[in-house]
């Protein structure tokens, strides 16, 4: 069973700060355990700090929460065509995750990623969301 869930972040300098309490209070709610919900954190915030960069307006994030990963989406209305030069800015999605991209298509950049949920103490990611 997947757990998919989006949210519209206005812009504002904020935008980071808002993406990484979201992502914290979803991946709460999903049963991660709290390496999984900072690292989720952590790069929700990297994503929509590098997609305010190169976009216009809000933000869109969206997270799709598998029993084994958690793919994290972030994008907006490009402001030029062409997608991201600056891959470089984005060293750390390629060193805590398993696969990360950006793209555009029509006038939307979108930068993703994708990590595995770890596996431990207090309990491994749990795809059916917690009572809280």
């Amino acid at each position: 069973m997947r757990a998919m869930a989006s949210w519209t972040i206005p812009d504002s300098q904020e935008t980071a700060e808002w993406a990484y309490l979201i992502t914290t209070d979803h991946l709460e709610h999903q049963g991660c355990d709290e390496t999984c919900r900072a690292l989720g954190a952590l790069l929700s915030s990297d994503l929509a700090r590098h997609v305010r960069a190169h976009t216009d307006g809000a933000v869109q994030l969206n997270i799709d929460h598998a029993t084994d990963h958690v793919e994290l989406r972030v994008s907006g209305h490009a402001l030029r065509l062409g997608g991201s030069d600056d891959q470089e800015a984005l060293n750390l999605l390629s060193r805590l995750t398993m696969t990360w991209d950006t793209e555009t298509i029509g006038d939307r950049m979108t930068t993703w990623c994708r990590f595995g949920c770890m596996v431990g103490a207090p309990r491994p990611c749990a795809s059916e969301p917690t009572s809280s």
